[in-house]
Parts: structure tokens; C-alpha cells; sequence
């Protein structure tokens, strides 16, 4: 099998998980700090049928990849925030894959909600796509995405990052959890895509976006849980 069918087979495996598994902050919201394992992983997102944030999901699926030999490893970045203009202050606390086929680095990405590339990408200084980029600036990887007028940052990587161990990603999930920086521990959100668009829901409204097109629709007191357990 030749590289272009692992890359589409993998493209389609990516999609596949940014449908089936939201990204959301329950577990944050509810003060959860419990340890990270492989085992609570499956438990938190099979069994509870619960989302997770970027140290959840690419966790998760960064194993799911091991499991089927890919070179794969776990690092830290730091997200861009858009409104200030400026870089997060709590810097390294976003997880995510680097991926590495046939010489060639990739990043992959199902934990940034609806920054996350629906493809994997080439970590290249020549390389780049229609949606999605990364590009070397100032000796870092900057993941940059295509808003439908100009390309935002969203994050920035070091591939040299030393791969994160379970102690690791424990910490980064207490400090997202418990932190006052943090923007997790302050209202509830979670996102899924589906075929044509996505889920956005939050503690008061459920938005779906399809084909460009958004409705949204007001929960009334208690609905919540029964509405996360439907999309």
C-alpha cells in the first residue's frame, strides 16, 4: 500500500473520531483531577460516554495509533489566544500528536474542538494546504487555520518537545482544572462535528451548523445531560 492510501486512510480515521468522541469540559467543570491513565481513558470516554479536552482525546487516540504501529509521540504547545492577541499565559497545556510517516512529520490533532484539522498535516516549511498549515516561525511550529479570510494561529510546538508521560499530562489536566487562567473551569462547552457541520452546546443553547447554516435552540432547566447524551 502506497503512502498517498495510508495518508487518505488515515484522513478518514481522524474525521471518524472528531464525529464520534466531543470535545468538552465536564470533567473540568466538575473538578475532576483524577490521574490519567489508559484505563481511566477508556472508562471516561467508552463506558461514561463522556468527551474530553486535547489531554483526553489525543491521548486516547494516540494509543489507538501506536496499537497499529505508527511512530507517533505526545507533546506540549501553547494556544494563541485570538481576542488578546497574545499567547495563553499558561503556556504548554495544550497535547497534541506528532506523527511520522516515511521521513515525513504530521501533526494530528482531535483535541482542539473547532480548530481541530480534520485531515493530518505535513509539518513542513513547503508544505501547506487549503484549511491547514504549519509553518516554521522564529525556530517553532506554528499550526495555523484557514477562517474562510485569512489564516489564524492557533498554536505554537516544539518538535523536539520530550514525548509527555502519564505524571505529565496528569498535571497539565490539574492545572487546566483548577487554575483561575484557565478558560475551562468556567462554563460548560462541547463541540462534535457531524457530516455536514457540528454540534456547539452549552449550559443554555444547542447550536447545529449544517452546511453553512446555524440554528440554535434554547435548553430549558434540566435538559442538559439528556441533550449531551443525544448528540
Amino acid at each position: 500500500m502506497n503512502n498517498e492510501t495510508i495518508i487518505a486512510l488515515l484522513n478518514n480515521k481522524v474525521k471518524k473520531q472528531l464525529q464520534t468522541i466531543a470535545f468538552e469540559n465536564i470533567s473540568e467543570m466538575n473538578g475532576d483531577t483524577s490521574t490519567l491513565s489508559y484505563e481511566y481513558l477508556q472508562e471516561k470516554l467508552l463506558v461514561r460516554g463522556e468527551g474530553g479536552l486535547c489531554y483526553d482525546l489525543n491521548t486516547w487516540f494516540y494509543h489507538k495509533l501506536k496499537a497499529l504501529n505508527f511512530e507517533v509521540k505526545l507533546v506540549t504547545g501553547t494556544i494563541y489566544d485570538q481576542e488578546k492577541s497574545e499567547w495563553f499565559a499558561i503556556s504548554h497545556t495544550h497535547v497534541l500528536i506528532v506523527l511520522k510517516l516515511e521521513g515525513k512529520h504530521y501533526l494530528v490533532d482531535i483535541g482542539c474542538g473547532k480548530n481541530s484539522p480534520e485531515e493530518i498535516v505535513e509539518i513542513s516549511a513547503t508544505a501547506g494546504g487549503d484549511n491547514y498549515r504549519v509553518q516554521l516561525v522564529d525556530n517553532e511550529h506554528h499550526y495555523l487555520k484557514f477562517d474562510g479570510e485569512k489564516w489564524q494561529t492557533i498554536y505554537k510546538f516544539n518538535l523536539s518537545t520530550p514525548e509527555l508521560t502519564f505524571e505529565e499530562l496528569t498535571e497539565i489536566k490539574k492545572t487546566i482544572t483548577m487554575d483561575g487562567r484557565s478558560p475551562f473551569n468556567k462554563k460548560y462547552v462541547s463541540f462534535k462535528r457531524h457530516e455536514t457541520g457540528y454540534f456547539l452546546l452549552t449550559e443554555k443553547n444547542l447550536s447545529v451548523t449544517s452546511n453553512g447554516e446555524t440554528t440554535k435552540y434554547p435548553l430549558e432547566p434540566g435538559q442538559l445531560d439528556k441533550v449531551r447524551g443525544l448528540i
